[in-house]
């Protein structure tokens, strides 16, 4: 990576001839002019490539090597975000209440309701769902949702409960500066 801003420092302080000087693929009559008014200078910057800058070999040279340089920076990286991609979201803590964003309330709606709207509105995100886990008194089920983004590092959680049937559904969900999961 270190390589790559050196040469694209270099790529820029090589361009700056090109912006100074006339160019032939511009102005073929500026060149001509500057070259008869400068005599021996304008010759030394003409055999250097100063009035063809963008088309010279010393000019493309720098941006190839620069071209290489980022291909070798990125396709390490790109293997190791496509192993990122590919993993299943962690698993919410079994207590929500110690992340830092958290809620718990009751709802009115079938648990499979709630569960359907919770997929639908983390349909960009991956979510992974982490089995049921009956409890023996009432037969209460507990859904444990995680969601995640590599471009989120927080996550609001919570808990909402079925006063009728005793469900129970925990829910991390990645936010952004304005993106929440809201339950009708």
């Amino acid at each position: 990576m270190r390589t790559a801003l050196v040469l694209l420092f270099v790529l820029a302080i090589a361009a700056i001839p090109g912006t100074i000087l006339p160019q032939r693929s511009l102005n073929q009559g500026n060149v001509a002019d500057y070259i008869a008014n400068n005599g021996r200078l304008a010759e030394i910057y003409d055999q250097l490539q100063l009035f063809d800058v963008f088309e010279s070999t010393w000019f493309n040279s720098i941006f190839i090597l620069l071209t290489i340089s980022l291909v070798g920076c990125i396709l390490p990286r790109s293997w190791d975000h496509y192993k990122a991609m590919k993993t299943p979201p962690t698993r919410a803590p079994k207590s929500l209440a110690r992340l830092p964003l958290h809620a718990t309330g009751m709802i009115d709606k079938p648990i499979s309701e709630v569960t359907a709207h919770a997929y639908r509105r983390l349909k960009r995100w991956k979510v992974a769902e982490y089995g049921a886990v009956a409890n023996f008194r009432r037969r209460a089920v507990t859904t444990q949702f995680s969601s995640s983004d590599a471009r989120c590092g927080s996550a609001f959680s919570g808990s909402l409960e079925h006063p009728a049937d005793d469900h129970r559904v925990r829910v991390r969900v990645p936010v952004g500066k304005h993106r929440a999961l809201a339950f009708p």
